[in-house]
């Protein structure tokens, strides 16, 4: 039980909380060193996450096929898309497209027309076209697509309320339950108005595939009307079978003179050039090097870099302020929230001041773009300068690189093998940084980077189980800090049951002294 002062006088809620309040310090201190360490944890993981974005955006410098660069125009891109990769060789091609992959297609041989003879329009009631009388009730037909491999049938109900539209609809979202789900037949629909005609097909392209339409109940005379007459479009009764099947075809294309190439859809690659079919005819097909692809992706690449080492530099150089520890949930609550925006402003600026991890990096990437690479003969280039890439004569820059932009375009068009080279060369001594080409060992000194980061202070997302050294320090102090709070609570403790003895001995000395001033003046008295 505690007695706040009911003897003597004090306020002893405040006292306690005073003599807390002193007692807390060391354990605040560890708050604010936890605090500290969490946000440079963050600081680091920051960075770790930047450098690996900019490592696996520009890791195909890197490759060889990067610094091929190709690129194919068609005589008529409107009939014949042609795009290069890697793989192509520069040349002259003639295509021709002989004929266009199509999906299997049902389309009415001619204008829909009612029982009267008047064109239908999509929004034409179907029952009111036929004459039928909604009493006698919805009728089906099937719809079958078969893709060569299997065979999926729907049965399409038709009702008093059907239009032309809404049958199209229908159609178009026709499916079967297969194992428990429902799999489209993988059909488009639609009815044309200005045509008038009825247009089905498959999504799917090829002679493999193939559709069906017929009556679903066994030859009902008004269904395979309904399908010859109003899907059809065939106006001559002795012509209804009520049952259709359509074939898809192939794409037919000649390849300059070579061999004539078959495919199901209209989407083709032969020897490194993909080709989109739009229409058939003659094409002519030029590839040739593009010595622009090669410099946009070197200047975005050095662009890239000069990003990244403005970040690192700003966090190198950003100012720390030790008078600003992170506030504590008490001081905080102290302040007005536009002064603890402030505070946390200060407390969180330079993390990563002189961070010699940071430091390091910057060395590391320095290096790795001005050292000349070794192990490429004499007379050809073997540093960045050579191309027009160079270090920031101004030492503010912080080693920015600056792009002679006519340099570097002149060593692409005229020297590209070795412009390559420079890039992507392998080493011949596995693991040997010098011989490596400038993305090469970019790759390697980012990702060596970014694993001393995640050494430190784990990696980015990671929560639980995070060995980094961070990781482990953080967990240290909670354990300290769960020691202070159980030592804090049991200090509390001590000190409320030695007021409260206090106040039970002034209570008593207080009752005594009543008891003797009593009897005192019944003395008197």
């Amino acid at each position: 039980m505690r007695i706040a002062g009911l003897a003597s006088g004090m306020d002893i809620n405040q006292i306690v909380n005073d003599l807390m309040r002193a007692e807390r310090i060391p354990m605040d201190k560890l708050f604010q060193r936890r605090e500290w360490l969490s946000w440079q944890r963050d600081a680091y993981r920051e960075m770790n996450l930047a450098l690996r974005t900019f490592r696996d955006t520009y890791a195909h410098l890197r490759l060889q096929s990067t610094f091929i660069a190709l690129q194919a125009t068609s005589s008529n891109a409107s009939g014949l898309k042609a795009t290069a990769t890697a793989s192509a060789q520069a040349g002259t091609y003639t295509v021709e497209v002989i004929q266009l992959a199509k999906g299997a297609e049902i389309r009415s041989e001619q204008r829909i027309k009612d029982k009267d003879g008047n064109d239908v329009k999509a929004s034409t009631n179907i029952f009111a076209a036929m004459g039928r009388d909604a009493t006698e009730g919805s009728f089906t037909i099937k719809v079958s697509v078969n893709d060569g491999t299997n065979q999926r049938t729907a049965e399409i109900t038709i009702t008093a309320e059907d239009t032309f539209s809404t049958l199209a609809r229908k159609l178009s979202q026709a499916s079967v339950t297969e194992d428990g789900k429902e799999v489209s037949l993988g059909l488009q629909a639609s009815f044309d108005d200005t045509l008038g005609r009825f247009f089905i097909s498959t999504w799917e392209t090829g002679e493999h595939m193939q559709l069906t339409i017929e009556d679903g109940v066994d030859g009902a005379s008004q269904t395979v009307e309904f399908i010859d007459k109003y899907i059809l479009g065939r106006t001559d009764p002795a012509t209804y079978e009520g049952t259709y099947t359509a074939q898809g075809q192939n794409a037919i294309v000649d390849f300059d003179g070579i061999d004539t190439i078959e495919h199901t859809t209209n989407n083709i690659s032969v020897r490194g050039i993909n080709l989109t079919l739009y229409q058939t005819g003659e094409y002519t097909v030029t590839v040739q090097s593009n010595p622009d692809q090669v410099f946009e992706q070197i200047k975005a690449f050095v662009e890239a870099y000069n990003e990244l080492i403005d970040k690192i530099n700003e966090k190198l150089n950003e100012p720390r302020y030790r008078d600003y520890p992170p506030l504590t949930d008490e001081q905080r609550e102290a302040l007005s929230e536009t002064e603890a925006k402030r505070w946390d402003e200060r407390a969180r600026s330079g993390l990563l001041r002189n961070d010699p991890l940071l430091r390091q990096v910057l060395v590391d990437l320095r290096q790795a773009w001005t050292n000349p690479i070794e192990g490429i003969p004499a007379g050809q280039l073997r540093q960045l300068a050579e191309i027009g890439i160079t270090t920031s004569s101004n030492w503010r820059d912080g080693g920015r690189l600056v792009i002679n932009e006519a340099k570097l375009r002149e060593a692409i068009a005229e020297r590209p093998d070795e412009v390559m080279a420079l890039f992507t060369q392998a080493p011949a001594e596995e693991g040997n940084r010098e011989q490596m080409g400038i993305g090469r060992r970019i790759y390697q000194v980012v990702s060596d980077s970014i694993n001393r980061l995640r050494d430190r202070a784990g990696s980015p997302g990671i929560t639980t189980g995070d060995q980094s050294v961070l990781g482990r320090q953080l967990r240290d102090i909670d354990d300290q800090i769960a020691r202070w709070e159980d030592r804090l609570a049991r200090i509390e403790e001590r000190y409320w049951r030695q007021f409260t003895a206090m106040e039970k001995a002034i209570n008593d000395m207080n009752q005594q002294t009543m008891f003797l001033l009593t009897h005192f003046f019944n003395m008197q008295g």
